[in-house]
């Protein structure tokens, strides 16, 4: 998903790529430390890794200014799913649930998709399509997170 040269892809695919990190970044509880000028990831992995690819794509916003976290529902493996509550300083407190994990769990809570700025309603067919890419990706040995 990096553009040729590394740092993140242009146009569309990147407004995709900061809203999937911005929610990694939020359902979170990972922290990126820098000591003896080594990265080092204190937390879970996974987690960590969207920290880590937040900085090689070039995505520098400060959420922790924009961003409160007003209550979580850690994940877990009956329920495989973490959610957050975040309230946005930038919408008035407007709060925003925000959760990530297993893709056919939160693919079953969806009405609607969003790609770039459309909108549309989700349908039986169109969550068949998007099951079937994580079927094909897990079949290629890669894990997925919706």
């Amino acid at each position: 998903m990096t553009a040729p040269g590394g740092g993140a892809p242009e146009g569309s695919l990147r407004i995709e790529l900061e809203r999937a990190l911005c929610v990694a970044d939020r359902a979170n509880n990972a922290v990126l430390q820098e000591r003896d000028g080594r990265w080092h990831v204190q937390g879970d992995p996974t987690e960590g890794a969207f920290l880590v690819a937040e900085r090689k794509a070039g995505i520098t916003e400060e959420r922790d200014a924009r961003f409160r976290r007003v209550g979580e529902v850690p994940f877990t493996s009956e329920r495989k799913l973490m959610s957050t509550v975040e309230a946005d300083r930038e919408r008035g407190g407007r709060v925003a649930l925000v959760a990530k994990g297993a893709p056919d769990l939160l693919l079953a809570r969806c009405t609607h998709e969003q790609e770039g700025d459309q909108r549309r309603p989700l349908d039986d067919r169109r969550r068949d399509e998007i099951l079937a890419t994580v079927d094909r990706l897990a079949d290629d040995a890669l894990r997925t997170l919706a």
